[in-house]
């Protein structure tokens, strides 16, 4: 019974966070954005006769090192990482949608299904404009592209290659890597979304302005953190994000166990507010 109440309250909230003018909005400047870096692959190699010549199609994506469209994007990731879904809590009590979900399904089915609800929207939003860009560059361009767009010597491109995060995958098959990559990516972006979602629960944010900074100021916190403890690798989100780039020394098991820190930590803020209602209920 009570995962039938869990699905039907995710089932509910996704119905109307997918069509939410936020998400929609995100979606549309996503797509706008890698059909940019899209148009800009298209010029670059419309001219180019030989495919040695051309640049490899997955670095040139826009989520890549290289690709202006992704600088730009990059740092303004951590306020549109959360404005698909920053503002539906307060949107809820405000319309009382609460009320009415929480009479539907319960307290814990509505919050516990709003935070999954949430991680699938902005995984939905910040995947499918990407993966689309990769199939049109797979459509549009050669995939035997092997160009690089850093300029260096070919056998210093080579030793590049077999440095990068899951080089052996890319190596043996980069349309796969590009894949898992953008899902990689993709989960990331849900869990701070999640994150700032458990924030505004916390606080309950009564302004919409205040719902939207959590994960900038835990992305900006984590940064200046390093400053101080001065690890051997960067804890910097864009140097870790950014497919390709190897100007900083990465340590993916410590990425790890912050990602899943902070899901932890959004979990059990939600698991703290729906113990918390029931205690005040039960002392009422």
């Amino acid at each position: 019974m009570r995962g039938k109440m869990m699905i039907k309250s995710i089932k509910m909230q996704l119905a109307y966070m997918l069509r939410s003018k936020s998400a929609v909005i995100i979606f549309f400047i996503l797509m706008v954005a890698v059909g940019e870096n899209f148009y800009t692959n298209i010029n670059r190699n419309y001219k180019t006769i030989y495919v040695t010549q051309m640049f490899d199609l997955v670095k040139m994506l826009t989520l890549s090192e290289w690709t202006k469209v992704g600088y730009f994007f990059m740092h303004y990731y951590p306020i549109l990482v959360v404005i698909p879904t920053a503002f539906v809590y307060l949107s809820d009590k405000r319309s009382g949608m609460d009320i009415y979900m929480i009479g539907k399904v319960g307290k814990k089915n509505y919050l516990f299904g709003k935070m999954i609800s949430v991680f699938l929207i902005t995984f939905i939003v910040f995947t499918i404009p990407f993966i689309t860009e990769l199939v049109l560059s797979m459509i549009c361009f050669d995939v035997r592209s092997v160009g690089d767009p850093s300029n260096f010597e070919y056998f210093q491109t080579i030793v590049d290659d077999g440095n990068y995060f899951l080089s052996s995958i890319y190596l043996h098959n980069r349309i796969l890597y590009a894949v898992i990559l953008i899902l990689l990516f993709g989960i990331i972006s849900a869990i701070l979304a999640v994150f700032n979602f458990a924030i505004n629960v916390l606080f309950d944010f009564r302004y919409r302005i205040a719902t939207i900074w959590s994960a900038y100021v835990l992305l900006y916190l984590i940064k200046i953190i390093s400053k101080f403890i001065k690890p051997k690798y960067t804890l910097y989100y864009v140097d870790i994000l950014k497919f390709f780039d190897d100007h900083a020394i990465r340590n993916y098991f410590v990425y790890t166990i912050i990602i899943a820190m902070v899901l932890f930590i959004s979990v059990v803020i939600i698991g703290f507010k729906t113990c918390k209602r029931d205690f005040d209920i039960l002392n009422g």
